[in-house]
């Protein structure tokens, strides 16, 4: 297969291209990058209290909950999602290049006899690309310095596109596919799944919110 390179993405084309492994992008990368919407969310908690969300105000114990949840959910959907990634590209594959083989056979060839050999992605690229699409989503909350809360809305559904451009351009180029046919499919099942997994972990959040201002204990 040819891997495909996007001039303007050097960046991607550096992480596909890279000996990195994932433990290592998973403590020098994802973790570091992962702190930076709970303690910025703690911060602005603390430091806007009746500025942002007035009606949302939570104590500081309450705070350090919500902040901690949300930074394990953060860590673990990078897990769930590479390995989403790995399982559904690999499903996927294997039905385009099962598609393709049967059309070489006649009609009636049985297709039990047929044995597809399609590529295979590696969990190593699907966690890689995992730990790259979520950037503009952890650094968004850097803008809770400023405390406006339009102002972070807007960032917020900017750094969402920007996320979802990100999963639409380094899906071909991180799994190491071409960027039509299977990369144009698997580039549409990338952007749904990562919304998907961004929308649990807002639900996980509102949860944890939820329980953290209604209990009496924090």
């Amino acid at each position: 297969m040819k891997q495909l390179h996007f001039p303007e993405f050097h960046a991607l084309d550096f992480v596909a291209r890279s000996q990195m492994s994932a433990t290592t992008m998973f403590f020098f990368y994802v973790l570091p990058m992962s702190l930076i919407p709970p303690l910025m969310l703690y911060y602005a908690g603390t430091a806007y209290r009746d500025t942002l969300l007035p009606a949302l105000t939570l104590t500081s114990s309450q705070l350090q909950i919500l902040s901690g949840v949300f930074f394990i959910a953060e860590l673990a959907s990078v897990f769930l999602m590479a390995g989403a990634i790995e399982f559904m590209a690999n499903t996927e594959l294997k039905l385009i290049h099962t598609r393709q083989k049967l059309l070489e056979f006649p009609a009636e060839t049985p297709s039990l006899g047929i044995t597809v050999d399609a590529p295979k992605v590696e969990y190593h690229d699907a966690f890689m690309l995992a730990a790259v699409a979520p950037t503009p989503l952890w650094l968004a909350p850097l803008f809770l310095f400023i405390p406006s809360f339009m102002i972070n809305v807007t960032i917020g559904a900017l750094a969402l596109l920007a996320a979802t451009l990100i999963l639409y351009y380094a899906t071909p180029v991180m799994l190491k596919l071409d960027e039509k046919g299977e990369g144009t499919l698997l580039r549409y099942i990338m952007i749904i799944g990562g919304m998907v997994a961004w929308a649990a972990m807002m639900y996980l959040t509102l949860i944890t919110w939820s329980m953290v201002t209604s209990s009496t204990i924090f």
